[in-house]
């Protein structure tokens, strides 16, 4: 890859050096989501993964959401 900047590269690549947030998968049905983990009982979706069209058009599996992992439980 070639890049052409007046920019550091410094702070061209500032953000690679954050640790990635564990992700891990959760099933829904026959979807996948991934997930990664925000809190204790706390996690963002991070991307769907299905074989029905119809779930990328469900709100609550949308990337960026947050889901409580233990729903109920104070």
């Amino acid at each position: 890859m070639i890049l052409y900047t007046a920019v550091p590269l410094s702070l061209v690549f500032a953000g690679e050096a954050r640790p990635a947030a564990p992700k891990m998968e959760i099933r829904v049905g026959f979807a996948c989501l991934e997930v990664e983990s925000i809190g204790a009982d706390r996690v963002r979706i991070v991307r769907l993964i299905s074989p029905n069209p119809a779930d990328y058009l469900r709100p609550e599996y949308q990337p960026g959401r947050e889901l409580c992992l233990y729903p109920g439980i104070p």
